[in-house]
């Protein structure tokens, strides 16, 4: 329910963190340990959109990490990082956000994740257009022609958890 709240966007924030809270709180009661990466997840998504949220969204992003590493859940892993590039690159921690992308690509690619694989692609290009870098066209190629290949349009005309928050801009 939390992902569905952040993505809507009209209603109050803490309902979104209260989401989340109550979905870990439930897992804890569960015991269900592997239950609580996708809310951690969510966490990090959320904090990684509020102007001083990055350390808030790194911690939820490592714990969720702790979660699905201990299983070997590479496709959830894989969001995860893409996730906390996201709040990286939210904050212009290039750096940062360009090795997480890397290695959220590889994961997708390691269980043939092509959403995945688009998204990663897509921040990509977002930060070699921001950073000027040389790459940008080779970078704008990639990830087009796999939008294309894999009819994925959607991404850039609808809002998604992993997306950009102005899809307008785009």
């Amino acid at each position: 329910m939390g992902h569905a709240v952040q993505l809507l966007g009209f209603y109050k924030p803490e309902l979104v963190t209260e989401c989340y809270e109550t979905a870990l709180s439930l897992m804890d009661q569960l015991q269900i340990s592997r239950g609580k990466a996708e809310p951690l997840m969510g966490l990090c998504l959320y904090w990684g959109g509020e102007p001083d949220g990055l350390q808030k969204a790194m911690t939820y992003g490592q714990l969720a990490l702790n979660e699905t590493e201990k299983v070997q859940d590479i496709w959830l892993s894989s969001l995860i990082k893409l996730a906390m590039a996201k709040a990286s690159i939210f904050h212009q921690a290039w750096e940062k956000g360009n090795v997480l992308i890397a290695e959220a690509l590889q994961l997708s690619r390691d269980c043939n994740d092509r959403y995945g694989e688009m998204v990663a692609l897509f921040w990509t290009t977002y930060i070699s257009y921001k950073n000027e870098t040389e790459s940008f066209q080779e970078d704008c190629r990639l990830f087009l022609l796999h939008l294309e290949n894999n009819e994925v349009h959607f991404f850039l005309f609808k809002k998604t958890l992993f997306g950009p928050e102005d899809t307008q801009q785009f």
